[in-house]
């Protein structure tokens, strides 16, 4: 009996030695943890579906498969427009959305979805990860129990599908279109009727007659929408967003309860998935629209008049929200603070373009 005793106190001695010494192990034995992310968008879409897939893989293979995020789509459980509650209120442990979906809650993510003439896309990239402007976008989430982390970088997107030829500002008088953010206002200025139509609910609106005209992203997720059957023409350049994000919204209270190492593991990963969005946009988007000439579509580019006249009014606009919202203002000023030392710097170090490698698009129209 005194052995008995003696050896069940080294045996629970030894479990509280390895389980402090080794506690990796242990917590292996629990399995992966898993967080449920819900999608703003439709399974399926060309790219934005693979970003999911790539950023899923990316954090297991971190983890070593100790963490995981299983996606689901709009609609399986959450609707798009209630996706930012769920978060916020622990309904759901995070959402994956486009920023722009949440600037009537938080304002100066409408700068950072669709500033009108604003960073390209690898410049929007390097300030959000070492410009200061992931701290601006937080403080934005800050209040709304909500970690926020972008994980994928949007290439200038097209300036939409027209049914009519813009050839004049003029022309966009009476336009009934789906346009998100800031270039909305802006089109209302000369007259457009713009509707933030959610994305699920775009096919409703084609098909009931409700647009003249509409806007959603770059050519090669347009092709999951089959936009080329509802417009014969479509425009460039995205003026009202050279640049965008989507990014993961987590709820803080589940932020709380990851690890240190899982939580540099997700920050780690969203810098990567980043990375490999802006990789993977450019060499992609010409095929879809070769596929899409091949449909009868006309690839039209807007005028430098019309372009002028947008640009003018959208530093209107802007003005306007910066004086109105302290963290807008700041979000600007940092964005143009930062560009100013890049054009300093290419101004410095670039070639002129009669010098750089020669490449011809064919597209002289």
């Amino acid at each position: 009996m005194r052995f008995s005793i003696k050896l069940s106190n080294v045996l629970f001695c030894w479990i509280i030695f390895t389980a402090l010494v080794f506690p990796g192990q242990h917590a292996a034995a629990k399995g992966p943890r898993t967080l449920e992310v819900h999608s703003v968008f439709p399974k399926g879409l060309i790219f934005l579906n693979e970003s999911l897939h790539h950023l899923s893989t990316v954090v297991e293979t971190l983890s070593q498969g100790k963490l995981k995020l299983y996606f689901r789509g709009v609609n399986e459980v959450v609707s798009g427009d209630e996706l930012f509650h769920a978060v916020k209120t622990g309904k759901i442990d995070a959402a994956w959305s486009w920023t722009g979906y949440n600037c009537d809650k938080i304002p100066v993510c409408e700068l950072i979805a669709s500033m009108p003439f604003g960073l390209k896309a690898e410049y929007s990239m390097l300030w959000m990860w070492n410009g200061g402007g992931l701290e601006i976008l937080q403080k934005g989430f800050d209040n709304h129990n909500i970690i926020v982390m972008p994980t994928h970088i949007v290439i200038s997107e097209a300036a939409g599908w027209y049914q009519k030829e813009i050839n004049t500002i003029a022309d966009f008088k009476g336009l009934r279109i789906r346009i998100a953010g800031i270039g909305g206002e802006v089109l209302s200025h000369f007259g457009a009727i713009p509707s933030m139509i959610p994305v699920e609910k775009i096919f409703n609106a084609i098909a009931s007659g409700q647009l003249d005209a509409l806007e959603f992203t770059i050519p090669d997720v347009d092709q999951s929408f089959g936009f080329e059957k509802f417009a014969r023409y479509y425009y460039f350049p995205g003026w009202h967003q050279p640049s965008s994000w989507n990014a993961l919204m987590i709820n803080k209270k589940i932020w709380n309860t990851l690890s240190e190492h899982e939580r540099n593991i997700l920050t780690y990963a969203a810098r990567i998935n980043s990375s490999w969005s802006l990789a993977m946009s450019y060499q992609r988007q010409m095929s879809a629209l070769e596929m899409f000439k091949s449909q009868g579509v006309e690839i039209r580019r807007f005028s430098d008049d019309i372009l002028n006249q947008l640009l003018q009014v959208s530093r209107k606009s802007l003005k306007k929200k910066s004086a109105a919202n302290a963290l807008l203002k700041q979000a600007h000023q940092s964005q143009v603070n930062f560009m100013k030392t890049v054009k300093c710097w290419n101004n410095l170090q670039q070639a002129p373009s009669q010098f750089v490698m020669p490449g011809d698009c064919g597209n002289k129209k």
